[in-house]
């Protein structure tokens, strides 16, 4: 999304990117609703797995490349936005130029691969704790970003105007961006060139992930039935600010485990997010920007295909 609206924008820059994103949903919510009252849901097994392999491992390589320099953050300025092995190059050619940052990214990166090695192998060596282990894995996440916003907290609690490392800062309280989304003529044309990867990759990550859980617990999916509810989610999103959106890998895995059976803990999910976002908006101030990117690549790295996937 963020390069699909960095492009768009160079040719729009009046255009605010959350508007831009809202439109974005709006069109692919049209498309993926009008492929799925048309029964079409079946073009997505005719896509090979290496095919979404490959793609998959791209983008999420080029991710992690991108996000390094914050985890470190260099001085020098560079470009994150273009092809990897140049991001690659330029962040070891820059790599002299890192601050204090590093060691609130590092560290948070180390500790987010250091938990789940851990609950890996408690899981091995005790596997009737098995279920144990699997939440205090998922649940990584939820313990190192609190951790470190503490740290930074008792860091630069009194010298918010020039904090020791970079912190993520003001989080707007609430729906900042509800409203009706502004599409015409102009935006659907300027996206017109992006719509394939905006289409394919909300409809391939879902469709993956149902599939996966299907086999796992005895069930098959309806592929054109799960369009139509990409779709609306896209259609009806954009009106609180939203941007296309696909299901959640570690999500769907948590409330499995959990033994959920119906859409009734999407409800439960809605309301704590709410809360969230109206609640704690004061003590995102504190987050590290590092250890946030650390986060980020340490979630989007998993995306990376497995070694016997990319070979066969």
């Amino acid at each position: 999304m963020g390069s699909i609206i960095i492009r768009v924008q160079a040719v729009h820059p009046d255009i605010p990117p959350p508007v831009l994103a809202s439109a974005l949903a709006i069109i692919c919510g049209a498309i993926v609703l009008f492929l799925g009252l048309l029964r079409l849901g079946f073009i997505v097994d005719v896509i090979p797995l290496p095919a979404i392999a490959a793609f998959m491992s791209g983008s999420a390589s080029n991710v992690c490349a991108g996000q390094v320099k914050t985890v470190i953050f260099e001085k020098a300025h560079f470009s994150t936005r273009g092809a990897t092995y140049k991001i690659i190059i330029d962040t070891l050619k820059h790599l002299p130029s890192a601050r204090m940052d590093a060691a609130m990214g590092l560290t948070a990166l180390a500790m987010l691969y250091g938990i789940r090695s851990a609950c890996s192998y408690g899981t091995r060596k005790k596997p009737y704790k098995a279920k144990l282990f699997f939440f205090l894995s998922t649940l990584r996440t939820a313990f190192v970003v609190p951790f470190y916003a503490m740290i930074s907290a008792a860091v630069n609690f009194y010298r918010r105007n020039h904090p020791a490392f970079k912190l993520l800062g003001n989080v707007p309280r609430g729906f900042k961006a509800a409203g009706v989304p502004q599409v015409d003529v102009s935006i659907i044309k300027a996206f017109v060139g992006e719509l394939p990867a905006a289409v394919n990759i909300p409809l391939i990550g879902h469709i993956a992930i149902s599939k996966s859980f299907g086999r796992v617990n005895n069930y098959t999916i309806d592929p054109s039935q799960e369009f139509i509810a990409i779709g609306i989610s896209s259609l009806l999103g954009p009106f609180l600010g939203a941007y296309p959106a696909t299901g959640s890998f570690s999500r769907t895995a948590i409330k499995a485990k959990c033994g959920v059976r119906t859409p009734l803990a999407g409800v439960i999910t809605t309301v704590v997010v709410l809360l969230a976002i109206h609640a704690l908006p004061a003590l995102f101030f504190f987050i590290p920007k590092s250890s946030l990117s650390a986060v980020i690549i340490h979630a989007v790295g998993d995306l990376v295909a497995p070694s016997h996937i990319t070979y066969f």
